[in-house]
């Protein structure tokens, strides 16, 4: 794992429809020629860069790898929130990096199909 001062940014993918749905994140960094190393192997279209002019609350050009999304359960993301505290709400992501960011998924090979069909651009 890597540990960095600077703050994740954490972008949740789909819509909740109950306390029973599955939440679908991905986390992003700034550093994004590491994210991009990193994946050298898969498609470029599954490392999404979001620029600060893209999104308000970047201050920073974003990496965001595609290749692995977070699956939690409702009630997992509640307790983290709840226990962790570390969890700060930001504006919403546009559409437009929304959509990005859900091709960048579908185009991976490494995401499960079933994750795959809960994301709706």
């Amino acid at each position: 794992t890597h540990s960095s001062a600077e703050p994740h940014n954490f972008v949740l993918l789909n819509r909740v429809q109950s306390e029973q749905s599955r939440l679908y994140f991905l986390v992003g960094t700034s550093n994004v020629t590491g994210a991009r190393r990193r994946r050298q192997s898969a498609s470029s279209q599954t490392v999404v860069v979001v620029d600060p002019a893209e999104h308000a609350d970047f201050t920073k050009s974003t990496a965001f790898d595609c290749n692995q999304v977070i699956d939690k359960s409702y009630a997992e993301f509640s307790r983290l929130i709840a226990n962790e505290g570390r969890l700060k709400p930001r504006a919403s992501i546009g559409q437009q990096v929304l959509t990005k960011l859900i091709e960048g998924v579908r185009a991976s090979r490494l995401v499960e199909q079933r994750i795959k069909d809960q994301l709706s651009a």
